[in-house]
């Protein structure tokens, strides 16, 4: 099986809906696994939280479904998700920090769900989750990278390609 894998911090049909205006066939490919479905699965193992959201206002996809409580204080967090800077595009890591410092200080774990630091659109570079997992780190705090390059995402394609062959992988 082909199992295609990516650092979107959005679940796979948020990903998969370009394919096909991209010229990418429906048959070149058996599943997609994204950061995002592996950051859900993440949060699933910390619900019902709360959690304290980094990301884009009103972009929820992340956690649609998902038996979860949202806070907006650090004091009543039990874990901080960042999906992407909230000024998407331009929004930049640095104004972050003292949001970051509160809550590394408070040893909440954070939950990267794109662990790229900058990713290209068109003829710009975009900052990414893992700019501010990068600052949250240098201030002391522990992330948790759900996506490539670590081992999370790819047990999780493992666990696709098992399934579409029935059986489990060596």
């Amino acid at each position: 099986p082909v199992i295609l894998i990516t650092n979107a911090p959005v679940p796979k049909a948020r990903v998969t809906r370009f394919f096909e205006p991209l010229g990418v066939p429906a048959d070149a490919f058996d599943n997609v696994v994204t950061s995002g479905d592996a950051t859900r699965r993440e949060l699933m193992r910390r619900a019902p939280g709360p959690v304290y959201r980094i990301g884009v206002e009103g972009e929820t996809s992340t956690y649609d479904g998902l038996e979860l409580s949202f806070t907006g204080s650090p004091d009543e967090a039990r874990v901080v998700c960042c999906t992407s800077l909230r000024e998407y595009p331009h929004g930049e890591p640095d104004d972050y920090r003292e949001e970051l410092s509160v809550l590394a200080g408070r040893g909440l774990p954070m939950i990267c769900a794109n662990p790229d630091i900058q990713f290209r659109s068109g003829d710009r570079l975009i900052w990414a989750a893992g700019a501010l997992a990068r600052i949250y780190e240098e201030l002391g705090g522990g992330v948790i990278r759900p996506g490539k390059p670590a081992a999370a995402i790819y047990d999780l394609a493992r666990e696709q390609a098992a399934h579409l062959v029935g059986r489990p992988l060596d």
